[in-house]
Parts: structure tokens; C-alpha cells; sequence
């Protein structure tokens, strides 16, 4: 049984306010980092890919973090963040114009069910 809740894990992206400036639609999903990976196709390997992990997807703004000196960050259409659901930690998160919803999040096996 992972230590983050589902309810702490879309808690905390909520907070985000800088970054998710606008929430219309968000859902989350316990699954593996290794489908995690396998589904984005994009991951560090410095995750073990049987770990847990809490994956929040967001519709709305989502603003990335940083940019380079100069650069505006670029602002998408839809946004995930990735949570060890042992540690609380964010590993991972993104986004993207296209579309209104990350494109591999309902592919995403939920094992919280």
C-alpha cells in the first residue's frame, strides 16, 4: 500500500498554481514506472520500473517550469505529473500542445482499483 493518497497526490498538483493555471479536468492513476515509460515512451532510468508511482494528469494551462534565459516558458494545453507513492517525491512531469488530455495517460494501467 503506498504512503501518498490519491487525494494528496491531486492536492498537491492543485497547489501548483504557477504551473497549472487553470484546471478543468484532472484524474489520477497508481501505476508503475515502468508503464509510465512504456506508455510516454520518454523516463530517466534512475527509477526502478516496478516502483510505484501516482500519475495526475491535467486539462487546462499548464506552464512549464523553467526556460531559457530570456524565454518565456511555454505554455500547453495539457499537463502530467509523476509522484513516487512511497516518498512523496515528484519525478516527472510535462506537458503538450496537442490535444486537450496527455495522449498515453487512459492507457495507463490503475492498480488503486
Amino acid at each position: 500500500m503506498p504512503r501518498m493518497t490519491r487525494e494528496e497526490a491531486e492536492a498537491r498538483t492543485r497547489q501548483q498554481t504557477a504551473v497549472f493555471q487553470r484546471i478543468d479536468r484532472l484524474a489520477s492513476k497508481l501505476t508503475t514506472w515502468g508503464a509510465v515509460v512504456d506508455a510516454s515512451g520518454d523516463g530517466v532510468n534512475t527509477v526502478a520500473r516496478e516502483a510505484q508511482v501516482w500519475v495526475v494528469a491535467v486539462s487546462g494551462t499548464y506552464r512549464a517550469r523553467s526556460a531559457p534565459a530570456g524565454i518565456t516558458p511555454p505554455e500547453f494545453r495539457w499537463g502530467i505529473v509523476v509522484y513516487d507513492a512511497e516518498t512523496g517525491n515528484g519525478l516527472s512531469s510535462g506537458g503538450g500542445p496537442d490535444g486537450d488530455w496527455p495522449p498515453y495517460f487512459d492507457r495507463l494501467p490503475d492498480g488503486s482499483r
